[in-house]
């Protein structure tokens, strides 16, 4: 029920099923504010740039989640 509650309004706010112009105007202001409406965005019309951002993403959280596993054995006390 939580998970109805806190994912429904970010999908329909986003431009999944509709065009962001053809929104009303308070819409279009809570679309800018929910990241799903640029993940939207670049599925439809990619550009190098955010291809290059998308990598450069990856690489960096990639990056982070190894330097926090390898770390995870050393400050975890269940053994």
């Amino acid at each position: 029920m939580l998970a109805t509650f806190t994912t429904l309004p970010v999908v329909l706010s986003a431009p999944l099923f509709y065009e962001l112009s053809s929104a009303p105007a308070y819409l279009q202001l809570i679309a800018r504010c929910n990241p799903l409406t640029y993940h939207v965005q670049w599925m439809r019309a990619p550009a190098a740039a955010d291809i290059v951002y998308a990598l450069l993403w990856v690489g960096t959280t990639t990056a982070l989640a190894r330097y926090a596993l390898s770390r995870a054995d050393r400050l975890s006390s269940e053994r």
